[in-house]
Order: structure tokens, then sequence, then C-alpha cells
């Protein structure tokens, strides 16, 4: 296999990792769409196959995102085309969020963590869904697209928690797509931090990866949120796959 071919099959991980309510393809570009406020399932994002003129591409995006009430937001990866003057031409605005791709190339289950604390299901609980939604500070009318997106997720999945007498401290989950482990949503309360939680809450997904057969592991991350990069460099995730960062068109979609 290719650094390319690791590259894309990372990329489609982490799309199938967080899936979208609807996927449409446009010259190689898929247009995803879920509502709610994330951007990666509201978005265009680039394949392999992406096409560089994008003057169709950007009709179609006004089109498709306009029809269901949001304004088209372009997911802009390193491995993908540049078409950032194209779409300073269309009257999208500046970066928004830039993050990193991250790749553990051997998954290595950490001995120091205290794995035994943290509870695995194949299935999220209330409780699971609710801590979720109580640690990352959701707001009440968000919350049903993460929770739709969650019955959404295909291939084996696995949801971690950790609560100290009884209190939610830190949960994630993971899921095999593509051959490797994605991590998603890893979350600690504030004021449990620096306890080696969120450790041993992704040491136990490791772990749960591993025995499932799992190549590598990856994940994504805010690329100033040095806490979490320092935490996935202990953990194995040394290698920089690529960054991205979105676009959105500044006008609103016609009513």
């Amino acid at each position: 296999m290719t650094d390319d071919d690791l590259l894309w099959r990372a990329e489609r991980a982490c799309l199938d990792a967080w899936p979208a309510e609807t996927e449409a393809a446009q010259l190689g570009w898929l247009l995803r769409h879920s509502g709610g406020p994330t951007r990666r399932p509201n978005s265009l994002n680039p394949t392999r196959s992406a096409a560089h003129e994008c003057g169709a591409l950007i009709d179609a995006a006004d089109a498709f995102y306009t029809a269901r009430g949001q304004r088209p937001i372009f997911r802009l990866s390193d491995i993908g085309p540049d078409i950032g003057k194209e779409l300073d031409q269309a009257g999208y605005g500046g970066e928004e969020g830039r993050s990193l791709t991250l790749l553990a190339e051997e998954i290595a289950v950490p001995t120091d963590a205290p794995c035994h604390k943290v509870s695995l299901s194949r299935a999220p609980s209330q409780n699971w869904i609710a801590a979720r939604h109580a640690l990352s500070g959701t707001p009440s009318e968000d919350q049903p697209f993460y929770n739709r997106m969650l019955t959404l997720i295909r291939g084996p999945v696995c949801f971690a928690a950790l609560e100290v007498e009884g209190v939610p401290c830190a949960q994630a989950y993971g899921t095999i797509q593509q051959g490797l482990l994605v991590l998603e949503s890893v979350v600690t309360d504030a004021a449990c931090r620096n306890k080696g939680y969120g450790r041993a809450v992704v040491g136990a997904l490791l772990g749960w990866g591993k025995k499932m057969g799992a190549e590598a592991a990856c994940l994504q991350v805010v690329a100033d949120n040095d806490p979490a990069l320092s935490l996935y460099a202990r953990l194995g995730f040394s290698k920089t796959l690529y960054g991205y960062h979105y676009r959105r068109k500044e006008n609103a979609p016609a009513q």
C-alpha cells in the first residue's frame, strides 16, 4: 500500500466513523448533510478523484445546501485539490477550524492506564449519551443530531466510559472502518483532567481495537489542542497524515 493509499483510506475511515444522514457524489466530491452544527457531516469533502475544476461543483453545492436551508461548507484537506482562489471568488469566508489527522501505525495498549475502571459496550446506553452531552456541553437543540448519527455507524463499534463514584468523568467511542480503528468523541470532564482518565478511556478502546484485528488507529483533533495532542502522542499517535480546514459561504441561502 502506498502512502497515498493510506491517506485516502484514513480519510474514508474517519468519514464513516461520523456518518452523514445524506451523502451524494458530485465531480469526485462528497456532499454530506445531516443538519445540526457539526461541520464534518454537513460539508463537501474531496475524494481521491476530486475535480480541480470547480465552477460546476460550486454551483452544485449552492443548489444542494440551499435546498436544505444551509450555507455551503467546503472541507478542504491537504490531500485534496487546492481550490482556495475559486472559493474566494465565489464569496466564501476564510479558514475555519484547522484540524489534523493522526495515525498510530501500531496499536500499543498502555500498561499504566487504569483500564479496569473503563466500561465498554457495543451500543450507547442512554446514560452514555446523556453523559456525552453533559461532558461536552452540547445544547439540547443539537443533541438529536448527534444521537441520530450514532445509529448510522456501520461496522464494529465500541463505547467506552469511565465513572468515579458514579459520576461520569471521561468517555469516547471507537469504530473499525477500512481496517483502521477510528477514535471519536473523546471527552473528559474539566474537573477530572490530569488524572489519567482520558488516557484510560482511549487505552481501553485501543485494546478493543487490537483484539478486533484493527491494523492501525487514527483520529482527528483540533490543531491547537495542545493537551490532546500531547495525550495522543504518548499513546502512539506519532504520525500526522494531513490537515484540513473548512470554508463557509458568507451569504445566507435563499429561502
